[in-house]
């Protein structure tokens, strides 16, 4: 989301909204030899808090959980520092809980960010 509070995002601006081609999409784009903005390719690492409960429906098997975060993203001599929260809705099926949607509050949504290479 682009601003905190966000509840909508098809009705409101998003920093980065993707469906799963578009996700696939991405993924084929940065793994392609002609990437120039990914040589060298970022490092990242990922410190990922211990998710909590935000809600649950044993009826239909849909819950959500949150995370806090900290994202940092390398390149060459820039490193970018992210923090937010991560939702994630799962939703249960034979094999177990299978993500049916994950959404990044990031504490600054507001501010002016550079090109957002990797997904957080």
């Amino acid at each position: 989301p682009l601003a905190h509070g966000q509840t909508d995002p098809r009705l409101h601006t998003s920093l980065m909204y993707e469906d799963k081609l578009l996700l696939q999409i991405r993924i084929e784009r940065l793994r392609g030899a002609r990437t120039f903005s990914q040589q060298p390719i970022s490092r990242c690492h990922h410190l990922l808090q211990q998710p909590t409960v935000e809600s649950r429906d044993e009826a239909t098997g849909v819950y959500a959980v949150r995370s806090a975060f900290h994202y940092v993203e390398t390149r060459q001599d820039e490193q970018t520092l992210y923090a937010g929260w991560a939702t994630h809705t799962l939703v249960g099926d034979a094999a177990g809980l299978r993500i049916r949607l994950k959404r990044v509050d990031l504490v600054n949504c507001d501010a002016a960010h550079g090109n957002i290479q990797l997904f957080m």
